[in-house]
């Protein structure tokens, strides 16, 4: 059985004042260690919502086998 993980990734992290997905924990971004353990438990088509600074995360993750869909509403996250 094939299980599919979704990452949302979009918001604007304005009541933390940084940008969670790309604060660093351990020398490496969040987003990279939240795709990190979805692979570790197996699943293997991940895909990440992106929006606010997307360009970013994306760049962050270019080493990951992941999938991007983009949230043209970001300041709705």
């Amino acid at each position: 059985m094939k299980i599919s993980g979704i990452v949302t990734a979009a918001g604007l992290s304005s009541r933390l004042g940084e940008f969670k997905p790309l604060m660093e924990i351990n020398g490496f971004p969040m987003i990279e260690l939240t795709v990190q353990s979805l692979e570790n438990a197996g699943i293997e088509d991940i895909c990440v919502v992106t929006g606010h600074r997307g360009g970013e995360v994306e760049a962050a993750l270019k080493h990951k086998n992941v999938r991007f869909a983009q949230n043209a509403s970001p300041e709705a996250s």
